[in-house]
């Protein structure tokens, strides 16, 4: 015999309110799971590698084209000043990578504000 999803709703709901602490329990078990995990990927993404692989997968999202991502990646978090007007970047937020949105090729490591103004662009590129 095929059972009927409101047959199936009605057995559940007798089974809950037969079993209050269990749903109760389950409930704190997925509260202390989502804790743990939270902590862990905080940790997780502080740690050298899994900024690596969080910034390489924003560059993917976006478009990015390059043949080796990690060497891309070496480029980006070794240079100390941005590409265009030589400011030292002043936080890890502040490095910008800049490509060009036709193409989606990788173009220069920029500081905030030249990837937002661009102004560099006249200059640099005819």
């Amino acid at each position: 015999m095929v059972q009927t999803k409101e047959d199936i709703s009605a057995k559940n709901k007798i089974w809950r309110d037969a079993n209050p602490d269990y749903m109760r329990e389950w409930k704190n078990k997925q509260e202390d799971w989502k804790a743990l995990k939270s902590a862990y990927n905080k940790k997780y993404y502080d740690s050298e590698r899994g900024h690596r692989v969080s910034i390489i997968n924003q560059w993917k999202k976006s478009g990015l084209i390059h043949n080796n991502y990690n060497a891309l990646y070496n480029i980006y978090i070794n240079t100390t000043e941005c590409m265009v007007c030589d400011t030292p970047f002043k936080s890890r937020r502040d490095r910008h990578l800049d490509h060009c949105h036709q193409s989606n090729l990788y173009r220069n490591v920029l500081c905030h504000h030249c990837n937002c103004m661009d102004q560099w662009k006249k200059v640099l590129i005819p």
